[in-house]
């Protein structure tokens, strides 16, 4: 039946060449298509439980800890004034740069806490995102930007106290990541604030055309481990997530409110139940965006590669009639049809995912890419193709006896 199948294909190769191209356009438009829905999702989902959580989203510019201006270098220390309520929060590195030659470098620097770093992860050139610390390092992870200071991969930098001159105390930095030019990242910069309003505006893409001075990412964690005999700190700065438990009462929900309204510099403060409902309402308009555009042109390309195959196979029906004739029951030669419809159908995927390597080497900042979502979307056109294509041969026949179509195609 297969070799059969590829005779047939072979029989009609024009409108199956025709069919084919048809269907690779079918393709190509719905892995782009479920590929910028995916990236969009993507974005919310690395955050969607704080966003669906009670609480509320900070742009905090510092926190002090008490009256004395002690000023917070970890979430955990927030957390201790607050009742019910978890903190996770981004930092600002307090310290100097240097080269291996003790010049100084200049870096906008931030850290995370490891619970943002394992949420996202940013487009990288080359090298890894942050790892969990190791006890046995005697160097900190760093991710840096595209720089001006060729600092690439496996380069060691240094850092200090900002209030010890070079070289006491010296701090080695390993560079084990390099974002690509473009990369979103968790943050802002002076050429990206704004007010947080919905999901995507907690991520800046990050450029050093823009920005003129290049970033530097490091884990909180690691900075921390390294505090008390180097005396380097990130103080609180950035998003600061605030997420309430589900035990938690209104009067400790005023009291959390009132200490950080008193302790912290905020300089936005929104409500993440607020942000999640904005952050649906902007998924929603960019899915009614594509989805028709997607869907006529599908429309449309599906039905012209019926067509054409109700062409092919209408032509096919005296091969059909011939393999009845000598004894193949005719379900089983209809099923012919099925056959050489899954054949090209394979064939045209395989050519749609050379067409997709083509476009993202092409493009390495192109949002189209080649997941499992996009491989369901796939195998289901597929599936509805072959579906309609497998009716055709009983729907051009419609009672039609062995001899008619035989006259009929003398």
């Amino acid at each position: 039946m297969l070799k059969i199948g590829f005779y047939e294909l072979k029989n009609n190769i024009w409108i199956n060449i025709l069919i084919c191209i048809q269907l690779v356009i079918v393709f190509v438009l719905a892995i782009a298509t479920s590929s910028i829905i995916v990236y969009h999702y993507k974005y919310y989902n690395n955050f969607r439980d704080y966003f669906e959580s009670d609480g509320y989203l900070y742009n905090l510019d510092s926190f002090y800890l008490n009256d004395n201006n002690l000023i917070a270098t970890d979430s955990k220390d927030i957390e201790k004034l607050l009742s019910n309520a978890d903190v996770v929060a981004s930092y600002e590195p307090v310290v100097n740069y240097y080269d291996n030659n003790g010049d100084r470098l200049e870096f906008v620097s931030m850290a995370y806490d490891r619970e943002i770093i394992d949420r996202h992860t940013p487009e990288l050139s080359e090298g890894i995102w942050l790892n969990s610390i190791s006890e046995d390092a005697d160097y900190i992870e760093a991710v840096i930007s595209q720089n001006n200071y060729n600092i690439k991969v496996g380069d060691t930098i240094f850092m200090n106290n900002i209030f010890y001159e070079y070289p006491e105390k010296l701090i080695k930095i390993k560079i084990v990541g390099v974002l690509e030019d473009n990369a979103r990242i968790v943050g802002y910069t002076k050429n990206t604030y704004r007010n947080s309003r919905d999901y995507s505006d907690i991520y800046c893409d990050y450029s050093l055309d823009n920005e003129e001075i290049p970033m530097l990412i490091m884990s909180e964690e690691s900075i921390k481990c390294y505090h008390e005999q180097y005396e380097v700190e990130a103080f609180v700065k950035g998003w600061v997530f605030v997420t309430f438990s589900d035990n938690i009462t209104e009067t400790q929900i005023i009291q959390n409110e009132k200490i950080l309204g008193n302790y912290a510099q905020i300089i936005t403060k929104e409500d993440l139940e607020e942000i999640a409902i904005k952050s649906q309402v902007r998924l929603r308009e960019k899915l009614i965006a594509i989805f028709p555009i997607f869907i006529g042109v599908f429309v449309l390309t599906i039905i012209s590669s019926l067509c054409s195959g109700a062409v092919s196979v209408k032509k096919q029906m005296k091969n059909y009639a011939i393999y009845s004739i000598c004894g193949m029951p005719w379900q089983r030669s209809a099923s012919i049809s099925v056959i050489a419809t899954s054949i090209l159908a394979i064939i045209s995927f395989i050519i749609s995912i050379v067409c997709i390597f083509i476009i993202t080497t092409i493009n390495k900042v192109t949002t189209i890419n080649l997941g499992i979502v996009q491989l369901a979307v796939c195998v289901g056109v597929a599936l509805i193709y072959c579906i309609i294509s497998a009716l055709l041969p009983s729907l051009i026949i419609n009672g039609t006896s062995i001899k008619e179509i035989l006259r009929n195609n003398e």
